[in-house]
């Protein structure tokens, strides 16, 4: 008999929000514990995705709350437990040690504890059943089957393959290449390394040696391989074979616009291979940047900064980490606001491997070595923690790596504005105790709830080093000190700032005071009350257009914004934090005389959606500045427009 470990319900409570973790009552038929059937999809759920862990003997009450039963034959459980687990009838791999499946106790009730790692890639995707196409991830708490084979199929190929990229590509090969593309690959590799034999042979040696030409010894097969393919293959070669590859880099005003300023894609006028994507793309995105540099003249590092080598490996890490042969596009995105890379596939390594750097596990090696022999990625896996050095050492919000689950892909996002802006500084300093004083992990959850309204621990680890469980103490303390505010239960809980912090010091922040007649005063600008763009929903359906705000809806009646108006718009647009009262001046100037959209007040103002909402519609309703122009709040087609007349004081 184990003796079982100690834990208490407020330990179980505080996972939720840090971890991934599944509660199952497993009662059994006769109340004394049994392995629910429903185990075994968790259990390959979380190994196929994150991991987790999976408590029985506890059930979730509706509101989402936690109730300890306890199992009254723990130990007929445990041994059911394993004897399953190891069944390949049942599920196809046991990856759990003898230490991932515990007996603990909470409030004297006994419970089993599995806690389930991230499956190794040669081992997933994991199955229940026998039946290889019966895998289930875990997304939002839920395990979900996927559906779509083809999808489980290139899982398996990712398990059974070191590489994907080496697969010959029959009846294709030296002709299939463009020429103006490879001679621009040869040039580099010549600055790069003038003496080097390779250099020596004709193009089909050349494409050879770099493994872009392929003869299988077994069938005499030769030809172009996919990683010569993707990096140098002509327009027509890339559309016969791979019908849905697509590279996309836009140039938007705003993260949150979907209109483009500048855009490289395969137009017809260009190849549309990964190489001369690079060519095109790299100038354009580090273009501007207020860090020193210096660009050779055949657009390529010379003197280079951290930031711009960090740059550069997370758009080589988009073209060589990806699935190209998913349906997907490889999406690069620049604003003033900061950059985003998504691939289509999910990392080959956990997060935590990522960030702790020296293992590489690329799902297109040969692509890989191709930019590596010109001086372009890493192969060592230091690539992540190279971006993070170079944000952390130019003061930028921290990098954010996201694993979309649901849809399959990797997006990495890098801001390009402070991690800790000076005036929000300067009014958490003025109405937060021992604000200086506190550690960069603290501060830096304060200033994201003060910028963007709210903080999550999963947001967190997105932006920091921090363990899960770590981050949930310091939320949770910071909520017990009374300076952060909780709301929601599980992974859906959030955090802002306590009501007494959040900047309510001003006689104007809470939207009811001012001219309701909608005239905004430029002085205004130096108010001491201060509101952030917030974070940018890339789903936004506005448009880059400044006047669109107020036009674009077709009952509007206005046609053009007054120049006053405009060109306090351009200031608002053109600084990161603006006083609260002059965004809900500039709300109700824009929706004067016609009907306006959250979406068109965001792209407008240059602030996200939920800030629009929260910081300034919400208050202007209230307050009776602003009519709804649909009685429900949620409703799918809401639109806002300024009373005319405002709404008499029902009190007498």
């Amino acid at each position: 008999m184990t003796t079982p470990n100690e834990l208490t319900l407020a330990d179980l409570e505080s996972l939720h929000e840090g971890i991934d973790l599944e509660v199952k009552k497993a009662g059994g038929r006769d109340g004394r514990g049994a392995v629910p059937n429903d185990v075994w999809s968790t259990y390959v759920a979380m190994a196929n995705t994150r991991g987790g862990r999976i408590v029985l003997g506890v059930r979730e009450r509706q509101d989402h709350s936690l109730q300890v039963t306890g199992l009254e034959d723990v130990e007929r459980v445990r041994r059911d437990f394993w004897n399953t687990v190891n069944n390949p009838a049942k599920v196809s791999a046991n990856i759990l040690g003898p230490d991932d499946v515990t007996v603990a106790t909470i409030d004297a009730h006994t419970v089993l504890v599995i806690d389930v790692p991230r499956a190794s890639r040669g081992v997933r995707p994991l199955f229940i059943n026998g039946d290889p196409f019966k895998v289930y991830l875990r997304q939002h708490e839920g395990d979900v089957l996927v559906r779509d084979h083809n999808r489980v199929r290139r899982m398996i190929a990712d398990a059974q393959q070191d590489t994907r990229d080496t697969r010959i590509i029959e009846h294709f090969g030296v002709d299939d290449v463009d020429a103006s593309s490879f001679k621009a690959y040869r040039q580099r590799f010549r600055d790069m390394s003038p003496d080097h034999p390779w250099l020596a042979l004709d193009d089909a040696g050349l494409l050879t040696k770099l493994g872009a030409i392929r003869r299988d010894r077994a069938t005499d097969q030769e030809g172009l391989t996919l990683a010569g393919l993707l990096a140098f293959g002509s327009e027509d070669a890339l559309r016969e074979n791979l019908p849905g590859h697509m590279l996309d880099y836009q140039e938007r005003q705003s993260l949150s616009s979907q209109d483009w300023l500048d855009r490289v894609y395969p137009d017809g006028t260009w190849s549309g291979n990964l190489f001369d994507f690079y060519r095109k793309v790299m100038p354009k995105l580090t273009s501007g940047l207020k860090v020193p540099f210096q660009l050779g003249g055949d657009l390529f590092r010379k003197s280079e900064t951290h930031v711009h080598e960090a740059i550069r490996e997370a758009l080589v890490n988009s073209l060589v980490h990806a699935d190209h042969e998913s349906s997907n596009t490889i999406v690069v995105l620049r604003a003033p606001e900061g950059l985003v890379f998504e691939n289509p596939g999910l990392p080959r390594l956990p997060r935590e491997q990522m960030l702790q750097g020296g293992v590489s596990d690329c799902r297109n090696k040969t692509l890989q070595k191709i930019f590596l022999r010109v001086g372009l990625g890493e192969q060592a896996g230091s690539g992540y923690s190279r971006i993070l050095r170079a944000w952390h050492e130019q003061h930028w919000s921290h990098p954010k790596l996201q694993e979309q689950v649901e849809l399959a892909r990797t997006r990495l996002q890098l801001p390009l504005v402070s991690l800790f802006p000076e005036q929000v500084q300067q009014e958490l300093s003025r109405s937060v105790p021992n604000y200086e004083q506190r550690d960069e992990i603290d501060r830096l959850i304060l200033v994201v709830a003060a910028t963007e309204g709210r903080v999550t621990n999963t947001g967190m680890q997105e932006r920091c080093t921090e363990h899960s469980r770590d981050l949930t103490s310091r939320l949770k303390a910071l909520v017990e000190e009374g300076v952060l505010t909780p709301h929601g239960e599980r992974k859906g809980r959030s955090y802002t700032l306590a009501e007494h912090f959040a900047g309510t010091s001003n006689p104007h922040s809470s939207g009811t005071s001012g001219d309701s007649s909608g005239t905004l005063n430029k002085e205004d600008l130096n108010d001491t009350s201060w509101d952030s763009p917030g974070t940018p929903d890339p789903n936004s359906s506005g448009t880059s257009d400044p006047h669109s705000s107020g036009t674009s809806d077709p009952h509007s009646s206005g046609t053009f914004l007054d120049e006053d108006t405009e060109e306090v718009l351009q200031r608002i647009r053109a600084t990161g934090w603006i006083a609260r009262p002059v965004a809900q001046q500039a709300v109700l100037r824009l929706c004067r005389d016609r009907w306006v959209t959250l979406d068109q007040f965001a792209e407008a103002l240059h602030r996200a959606p939920d800030t629009v909402q929260r910081s300034y519609v919400t208050p202007l309703v209230k307050s009776g500045q602003l009519e709804r122009r649909h009685s429900k709040p949620n409703h799918p087609q809401q639109a806002y427009r300024a009373r005319r007349t405002p709404p008499e004081d029902p009190t007498p």
